[in-house]
Formats: structure tokens, C-alpha cells, sequence
């Protein structure tokens, strides 16, 4: 689980931000540092500052600082920095006003770039730090498969009342899930690019085939769609091919 270090006790931000005994972890052109603590009993956190993290960090501080002293410099009136737009109007400042950015406030701010915390009850023998971070950065995943199931799949609402209908109606959207993942993995290994679901489903979407009825013999003919370049990355992913010359529709 995600830990909000800055909202944790003063005591222990300080014994964070004080901590120069990280381990030191070199992975390409990222710096990683690892630090364990036992916050409880049953809790360790997991503290971890990387410095592609803190460059990220103090970009992001910058943008923010420099949109403030705009907002500064285009009026010094208090009420325009304040965000809620409906309570402005119970707001009165009395007397001469003067803002400034606390450069304190910054550079505490500025301490913290690169931090990220995780607290876990896992034991240190069951799964080591490497382990457990590795699983946490994976949990992008679960948030994507929700994401997935509710709006490319849309699983829910559910339009049904009775049990067994509502849960064919999952078991449907289960294995439509699965089938995605199935593709994307093959689509990853084949060409060593990332589909998304709705990428996938468009392309396939387009994928369509024209019959045509001769008016005199009523035979019929199929003309098929020219796929596009993702499309036939998808069939030749699954050792598909796709047939693309117009032939008879036998009955």
C-alpha cells in the first residue's frame, strides 16, 4: 500500500528526510536508494528515492512556481488565488494585503523530491524489498484490467435481475477479458509493440466484408475490406491471414 509520507508523524519525516543510510541501488540511468524501517509491529515501510523520480519532482514544483508568480504578477488580489469559486464571495480582505512565496515552505518541499513510500505487513523472510516494490509498480496493472472490464467491455451496468443471468453476463466479459490479454500478449511477443483494448477493438472493427447479389442469377459475392497495417499486425500475431481477393459465397 501506497505511503503518504508527508502526512505521517513529524517524527518520523524527520527520520526519513534525516536517513543517510540508503542502500544504494545503480540501474541504468536511474539511481535508486532503498531505506526499510519497522513503522509498527506488523508494518515495515518501505522508503525508496530514485533520482528520475526527483528530477520529475522538481520539474513539476517549477511549472507549479512559475504559474503562481503569473497569477502574482496579474493581481494582487488574494481572492483571485483562491481556487472554490463559490465561497470568494463570503471572502473580505481588509487593509493591504501582501503575498509572497515562502521560500522556506520551498525548499522543505524541495527535500522530498525523489521520496516514495510503501507500507507492507509481509514479512522480511517471505519477500525481500525488491520483491515487494516490484509487485506494488505492477499494480498498474489491476487498475488497468478495471478499466478495461468497465469501459471497453463494459461489464457494468448490469441490465440483468435474475443470478444466473448476471452471472453468464460476467462470465461473458471474463472471457472477452481474457481473450484481450491472450492478444496482447501474442500482439507484444510478435511484433514488440503495446495494444490497447480499444486500439485492438477498433482495428478489428474494421475488419468487414461487403456482399454483393448479382441481379440476374442471384449469385452472391464477398468483398472483402483492405485491412490497415494494425489490423494485419493483429492476424499475423495469431498466424492469420487475411484474404483480401473477392470471391463467390457458396450456399
Amino acid at each position: 500500500m501506497g505511503a503518504r509520507l508527508k502526512s505521517l508523524p513529524l517524527v518520523w519525516q524527520d527520520k526519513i528526510l534525516d536517513n543517510k543510510d540508503f542502500e544504494k541501488k545503480v540501474k541504468e540511468d536511474n539511481v535508486l536508494r532503498i531505506a526499510t524501517y519497522s513503522y509498527t509491529e506488523k508494518q515495515r515501510l518501505i522508503v525508496t528515492h530514485s533520482t528520475k523520480r526527483a528530477e520529475k519532482d522538481r520539474k513539476d514544483r517549477e511549472k507549479a512556481i512559475e504559474r503562481l508568480m503569473r497569477k502574482l504578477q496579474e493581481s494582487k488580489n488574494p481572492q483571485s488565488l483562491i481556487s472554490n469559486f463559490g465561497y470568494k464571495k463570503y471572502i473580505s480582505v481588509d487593509g493591504d494585503a501582501q503575498l509572497q512565496v515562502n521560500t522556506d515552505k520551498m525548499e522543505r518541499e524541495a527535500m522530498w523530491d525523489g521520496l516514495h513510500g510503501v507500507f507492507t505487513n509481509i514479512k522480511e523472510e517471505k519477500m525481500n524489498v525488491e520483491e515487494i516494490l516490484t509487485q506494488y509498480h505492477g499494480l498498474w496493472q489491476v487498475e488497468e484490467s478495471f478499466r478495461i472490464s468497465k469501459h471497453d467491455l463494459r461489464m457494468r451496468p448490469v441490465f440483468h435481475w435474475t443470478a444466473h443471468r448476471i452471472h453468464a453476463h460476467i462470465a461473458i466479459c471474463f472471457v472477452a477479458f481474457s481473450l484481450i490479454r491472450f492478444l496482447q500478449y501474442k500482439i507484444k511477443q510478435h511484433t514488440g509493440e503495446s495494444f490497447s483494448a480499444e486500439r485492438i477493438s477498433e482495428e478489428l472493427y474494421r475488419v468487414q466484408e461487403s456482399i454483393l447479389r448479382h441481379k440476374i442469377n442471384n449469385n452472391r459475392y464477398v468483398i472483402p475490406s483492405k485491412p490497415s497495417q494494425d489490423a494485419t499486425k493483429i492476424y499475423e500475431s495469431m498466424n492469420l491471414k487475411r484474404n483480401v481477393v473477392p470471391f463467390k459465397l457458396n450456399k
